[in-house]
């Protein structure tokens, strides 16, 4: 795979996949910056299984696809990857809120995990466990 694959034309995608903490296990948050972890547990089934049943899957990052390209390939994933929020059916996030419509009940589940993000950041140095 090349960085060719960074640039992606304008494709609808079935599903858009995060990279860390739902592709690479990222059980130390973003640490030194370095993509440090192996696979998320049973990624690689649920991928085989997509491949197999012809389902288009994009990784989206804030990190530098280059790097994510290589950790794929060294896992054996041929996946294209982006840095900007592609068009899919399905959005796979481990920090994703399922949004309905906005009410005072919504903002006070927005704050309640914010408030849980920073807490386990100032206790475990990071924002996520694996």
């Amino acid at each position: 795979m090349s960085c060719e694959h960074c640039k992606l034309e304008p494709t609808f995608y079935d599903v858009a996949l995060d990279f860390d903490g739902v592709v690479h296990r990222y059980s130390l948050g973003l640490h030194d910056g370095s993509i440090y972890d192996p696979v998320m547990g049973g990624f690689a089934g649920v991928y085989r299984i997509m491949k197999e049943r012809d389902v288009s899957m994009v990784i989206y990052s804030c990190r530098e696809p280059t790097s994510i390209i290589k950790w794929l390939d060294e896992n054996g994933f041929d996946i294209p990857v982006t840095r900007t929020k592609p068009l899919a059916a399905v959005y796979v996030d481990d920090k994703g809120y399922r949004f309905t419509h906005w009410s005072e009940n919504e903002l006070d589940n927005i704050l309640s995990k914010i408030k849980t993000e920073r807490f386990m950041k100032t206790q475990y140095g990071q924002s996520h466990v694996g």
